[in-house]
């Protein structure tokens, strides 16, 4: 199954339905629509629930029609205000876009986070380092690339579909230590270093998801050219396709567990039929301190005939041997003599 795990929703109703169509046309049977952040500074209040915008029914051919909200991280001090759990149940998926060195690496160290998604038309005043980003992949994290960032057709569009490349956007406050681009060229230009240098740091794009972020169906690719605009960018062909079919699928599984889960549960799953380690290849066990008694009378049980003979011993017996060979042949030749006589 092929997965987008982000659509941004429209207010147009028919654009929506026609965009949820032709992905259905591409082959995509998992999405997520990516809602628009709650209004107010604290999207977790108890007293003022969250209310979602109501869906389209979705066409047939939609196995999953997720929910997905994406927080803006522009300062350190915005996360931990944040209860992710309780939008964990409301929305299918949290992603969390970091706007600086800081709230990048508070991101990869937040347990919580379904995803983590980068801005990657922007130009970052940072490295992405592969330390810790190779920290992160080993807790389970994964990272959103989005491929529309690199297309003309762009997600903040205006009534025709296309970004108002403004001085607005920069004022907006979604940057933060972000520098917006200035056109489609620059963003295209930013993009393309901005993905290399992430799959670099990934270490060959190690658990990366590829989606859309198109808000109209110009925006939108087949996943054979998603994965070839992987290659494109510095990953093998069976990395991009995991990018758009086990990564995703992960990611989504893994809201699941969280969202209907709890922090401590374990589950302990008991093997049967399985043979001991020790016992299949036929390791000696370490005798316990109960055991040492049932060892030993084995021991003694043991006949010393059975133990095999060393070469001082064997010389020896061999030796006896032609001793007793060679005194049995005296005797006889005497007896001889005397038969003789």
């Amino acid at each position: 199954m092929y997965h987008d795990l982000c659509v941004p929703y429209t207010s147009s109703q028919a654009d929506f339905q026609r965009t949820l169509s032709f992905l259905v046309e591409l082959s995509y049977t998992v999405i997520a629509i990516s809602l628009p952040p709650p209004s107010g500074s604290q999207p977790n209040n108890k007293k003022q629930p969250l209310v979602l915008p109501t869906l389209p029914p979705s066409p047939a051919g939609i196995k999953q029609l997720l929910t997905r909200l994406t927080l803006p991280i522009l300062s350190s001090s915005d996360l931990p205000n944040v209860k992710l759990h309780t939008l964990q149940q409301t929305y299918d998926l949290v992603a969390l876009r970091p706007t600086s060195e800081k709230t990048l690496l508070l991101a990869t160290s937040t347990p919580d986070a379904d995803l983590i998604s980068l801005d990657l038309s922007a130009r970052w005043p940072f490295h992405f380092r592969p330390k810790m980003f190779s920290a992160a992949v080993k807790r389970g994290v994964y990272f959103e690339i989005c491929y529309n960032a690199a297309l003309i057709i762009t997600t903040s569009t205006t009534g025709s579909g296309r970004k108002s490349w403004s001085s607005a956007d920069s004022s907006a406050g979604r940057w933060g230590d972000l520098i917006p681009p200035s056109d489609p060229a620059t963003a295209r230009r930013n993009f393309i270093a901005n993905a290399t240098s992430l799959i670099r740091a990934l270490r060959g794009g190690r658990n990366v998801v590829f989606s859309s972020e198109a808000a109209t169906v110009l925006g939108l690719r087949a996943p054979m050219d998603v994965l070839n605009l992987g290659v494109l960018l510095g990953v093998s062909a069976e990395v991009a396709m995991e990018g758009i079919r086990e990564a995703p699928a992960m990611v989504v599984r893994a809201a699941k567990a969280r969202r209907i889960g709890w922090r401590g549960v374990v589950l302990g799953v008991q093997i049967v039929g399985v043979q001991d380690d020790e016992e299949r290849r036929g390791v000696k066990r370490k005798v316990d301190e109960e055991d040492e008694d049932v060892a030993a009378e084995k021991m003694e049980e043991v006949k010393p005939s059975e133990k095999p003979l060393s070469k001082r011993q064997m010389k020896r017996l061999a030796q006896r041997a032609r001793v007793e060979r060679e005194g049995k042949g005296v005797d006889a030749v005497r007896a001889d003599v005397v038969d003789k006589m």
